[in-house]
């Protein structure tokens, strides 16, 4: 196991999931890469991964 972060779907048919499914995919790929760090780091990497896949999206 790496200490690297996921920067990009890990599983086949991600780019097909809805909006919802996305947001639940984001949030658990944050709560495993800030596991122990404070909350306010994490929420703030959501955000950004957020704005990201909404960006995606648009593209």
């Amino acid at each position: 196991m790496t200490n690297e972060k996921q920067t990009g779907p890990a599983m086949a048919g991600a780019d097909e999931a809805t909006a919802d499914e996305k947001a639940s995919g984001l949030a658990e790929q944050v709560r495993h890469d800030h596991g122990g760090e404070d909350d306010e780091a994490a929420a703030d990497d959501l955000r950004e991964r957020t704005a990201q896949t909404d960006e995606a999206d648009r593209s």
